[in-house]
């Protein structure tokens, strides 16, 4: 019997649901992409798909002790990542309500990560606003399109972001990817 391909789900989530949240799921080689809006159906996809690992662009914690940032923000800042901490107001909303689903996907067992996709492109020496340069850079990767909304910018967007959750996985297969995962997150792990 063949196995299934693990799949990978990437949320680029909007603070609200008037909004939409990007969708994005890698199996093997082949992305699929749409636009959800409620919590409801964010979590019904979640469940549709049962992904091995769940990707989320967007801030999955508060700062401690009344701090402005933290310590993964100041870290991403200090290697020259441009991120906003979670304790800007524009954020604020965004980062509660990625909080809230990110308890209830671990809660059910789900492996939740948060992603800053724009990061990942920097230090793999990627485009980070060129779509058509990043698409070629995929296709040479051998992975091909399946979306069912309009090519937006949010789309492309979550394309992008579970493409690259590929590279960040364990059994990554390019030995380069691999390298530039080890480089990138040596520092993350020394407290």
């Amino acid at each position: 019997m063949k196995t299934q391909a693990p799949i990978i789900a990437s949320i680029d989530l909007a603070a609200t649901s008037q909004n939409p949240t990007g969708w994005a799921t890698l199996r093997g080689r082949v992305v699929s992409a749409c636009h959800l809006f409620s919590d409801k159906e964010i979590v019904s996809k979640i469940h549709e798909c049962n992904p091995t690992l769940i990707a989320v662009d967007a801030p999955l914690s508060l700062p401690k002790n009344k701090e402005f940032t933290r310590k993964a923000d100041r870290e991403m800042q200090k290697r020259r990542y441009l991120v906003f901490p979670p304790s800007f107001r524009t954020m604020k909303k965004l980062t509660v309500r990625a909080i809230k689903l990110t308890k209830k996907m671990r809660s059910e067992g789900f492996n939740v990560i948060e992603v800053h996709p724009a990061s990942t492109r920097k230090a793999l020496r990627m485009p980070t606003k060129e779509w058509s340069k990043i698409q070629e850079i995929f296709s040479e990767h051998g992975l091909c399109w399946r979306h069912k909304n309009t090519h937006t910018h949010t789309t492309r967007n979550r394309r992008r972001n579970s493409s690259l959750n590929r590279l960040f996985t364990p059994k990554a297969k390019d030995r380069t990817a691999r390298r530039q995962n080890r480089r990138l997150y040596r520092g993350f792990n020394k407290e």
